[in-house]
């Protein structure tokens, strides 16, 4: 009997050893399992915040590529304006400077045509016995484009009815002045259409 009760307590103590032991192992195969469930969501949100980062570098990258180009795209737009505004002064000033050799032109070519006319009106002037040196009169023309001189007034008496009349004489005697074709019709009718001329000889110039 006393045989019978140790071997059944020692069952009992093996049988709880035995439960105690599945428990631990059980345990720790639950710890353990709990232990790779924490690694992977650790590893997992890791993954996740790797992923935002570069998102969010790539993100900020992009927007300093556009930010750069944007800035790029306003010093080109920048040149180009600048560069155009340069250009337009440039050809202002051509135009400018065209304008004013044109204009030197015009003013030498009108120059030259009122010389020209006063040779032709003095070549036709017969001198009145009474003119006396200094003596100008002052006449205006009406005159077409072929040089064709339609019409002459007396505008200021030199104060000698002779010499006034000869003048006007010899300007009607020039009926065409045929180099007055050659000039441009906008200097033409600036300066010739109707103009005045001063009638002062040479013979009589003081």
């Amino acid at each position: 009997m006393k045989n019978n009760k140790k071997q059944e307590e020692q069952r009992k103590v093996e049988a709880e050893a035995l439960v105690q032991k599945q428990k631990d192992q059980q345990a720790k195969e639950a710890a353990a399992a709990e232990a790779e469930k924490q690694k992977k969501i650790k590893e997992e949100q890791a993954k996740v915040a790797k992923a935002k980062a570069e998102k969010e570098a790539a993100e900020k990258k992009r927007k300093a590529e556009e930010e750069k180009r944007k800035a790029e795209a306003a010093k080109k737009t920048q040149r180009e304006r600048e560069a155009q505004e340069e250009q337009r002064r440039i050809q202002a000033a051509l135009q400018k400077e065209e304008k004013h050799l044109s204009e030197s032109n015009d003013d030498a070519n009108v120059k030259s045509y009122n010389e020209l006319l006063a040779e032709r009106v003095a070549q036709n002037w017969s001198r009145p016995p009474s003119a006396r040196a200094g003596m100008v009169a002052v006449f205006n023309i009406d005159m077409l484009p072929n040089g064709q001189v339609v019409d002459v007034n007396l505008a200021k008496s030199s104060g000698n009815f002779a010499f006034d009349n000869a003048a006007e004489q010899a300007i009607r005697k020039v009926e065409r002045f045929v180099e007055i074709k050659d000039v441009p019709i906008d200097v033409f009718e600036k300066n010739f259409r109707h103009f005045q001329f001063s009638f002062n000889p040479e013979d009589l110039r003081q």
